[in-house]
């Protein structure tokens, strides 16, 4: 019989935004959990559980604070189920350690009420000189190619490196138009592939279908890095790349 998975209520991430996140009051699950439900987008309901997403701070520390109640995802190691942003909070810290482009991690932890899960994760705010990938859709004209393909060539590191995104949708996808760099959020569904090639495929299908708004032009120069590093899966997206 597995054993219920249990959990400290909070574990902050050291560092200045750390302290920032402790001054203005939001240093314990409770302060976190009791902010008020002004929500950057609607909630997500599923799993008879929601999950919602807050700003807080101002100036030089901003911070996205996701709450969640009652979603529950199961593996392997955690047959029982452990709440979702467990998962992606391990996942935002082997991102930061193996140097892929990933907002930072600020807090994080969960806890069991009245037979419930609830959870916190607090990540800092993209950087205001990035700007979301979807944002080229009202575009008249791309970002430079050399942006785009070093746009790809991020990607294709961290999916040869084994990691699926999950949900890599442009909006998900924050590039500084100056440089190309990247940050990626929402990885409440990333995970660890044995084949680089299943994990860049899944990704890439699916990011592909909700960008149609790209040029063929866009689309081979965002993955020139795999046609160079994973051939096979530029092949097998066909379509997918010439439109």
């Amino acid at each position: 019989m597995p054993r219920c998975w249990s959990a400290p209520p909070l574990s902050i991430v050291a560092g200045a935004a750390a302290d920032a996140l402790g001054r203005l009051g939001l240093g314990d699950f409770d302060a976190l959990w009791r902010l008020p439900h002004e929500f950057v987008e609607a909630p997500n309901h599923r799993r008879a559980g929601w999950s919602a997403v807050v700003r807080a701070g101002s100036g030089g520390h901003v911070f996205y604070v996701k709450r969640q109640e009652n979603q529950c995802r199961r593996s392997l190691r955690h047959p029982l189920g452990r709440p979702s942003f467990v998962f992606e909070a391990e996942s935002l810290q082997q991102w930061r350690q193996a140097g892929l482009p990933v907002v930072e991690l600020v807090a994080h932890g969960c806890r069991r009420r009245d037979g419930v899960w609830q959870a916190v994760l607090v990540t800092a705010a993209v950087p205001p000189n990035y700007r979301p990938l979807l944002d080229l859709r009202d575009r008249s004209d791309p970002w430079p190619p050399a942006v785009l393909r070093r746009v790809g060539e991020q990607l294709c590191g961290l999916h040869a490196a084994g990691w699926r995104h999950g949900s890599l949708y442009p909006g998900h996808v924050y590039v500084d138009p100056a440089s190309g760099e990247l940050l990626l959020i929402d990885l409440e569904r990333a995970r660890r592939h044995r084949r680089a090639e299943s994990a860049a495929l899944s990704d890439l299908r699916q990011f592909l279908r909700r960008c149609t708004w790209l040029s063929c032009a866009s689309r081979t120069t965002l993955l020139a890095a795999y046609r160079e590093r994973m051939p096979a899966v530029f092949e097998c997206l066909g379509s997918g790349v010439t439109g």
